[in-house]
């Protein structure tokens, strides 16, 4: 059984039979990822974690990469997860002015007040602006939000220890939380 690292190999060299391994393997944790996204909202979404997950599999199998491991594509797959959400919200808010916006959270525990959600528009140009600062950080925060993962988790697909998982998270929160109030 070829290792997740090997599979991606192979499919940046056109292997299809590799991508279709790779990706029926990894299609839990997208899954996981998007049950999680949608298990924190208090709202009812149009959207379902299923049509999240099936979305992001059909672009992930469209992107012709050279895949540089397992993070890479984790990282993409959070990339992803993240800009079909906020596609949605902004359909959404052009079908309706003022419509309902899709919100995430930056904290983990489930017990959260509405003051701990944001705009998820907001969260993402926020993001990019992160992105430009530090990479790693807009990174770790899509994984942990968009993606669900643990610090541990993140730690293994970053390559680092879980004190700079949490050294750099709790830095991208302060900042996303500065930058999201000074534009309100």
């Amino acid at each position: 059984m070829d290792s997740i690292n090997d599979l991606l190999k192979k499919w940046s060299e056109g292997d299809e039979k590799a991508k279709n391994e790779l990706v029926s393997r990894l299609y839990p944790e997208l899954k996981k990822a998007a049950n999680y996204q949608f298990a924190k909202e208090k709202f009812e979404h149009t959207m379902q974690a299923t049509a999240l997950v099936n979305e992001a599999y059909e672009r992930l199998v469209a992107v012709e990469a050279n895949w540089q491991g397992k993070t890479h594509f984790l990282n993409l797959s959070a990339k992803i997860m993240r800009n079909i959400l906020v596609d949605f919200a902004r359909s959404k808010q052009r079908q309706k002015r003022g419509g309902d916006m899709v919100r995430v959270t930056l904290m983990e525990s489930s017990a959260h007040t509405d003051e701990d959600e944001l705009d998820l528009m907001a969260l993402d140009e926020a993001l990019v602006i992160l992105e430009k600062r530090d990479p790693v950080c807009a990174s770790m925060i899509e994984q942990r939000v968009f993606a669900g993962m643990t610090n541990d988790q993140i730690a293994e697909a970053q390559s680092c220890s879980v004190a700079t998982v949490e050294r750099k998270i709790q830095f991208a929160k302060a900042w996303l939380f500065r930058q999201l109030n000074t534009e309100i």
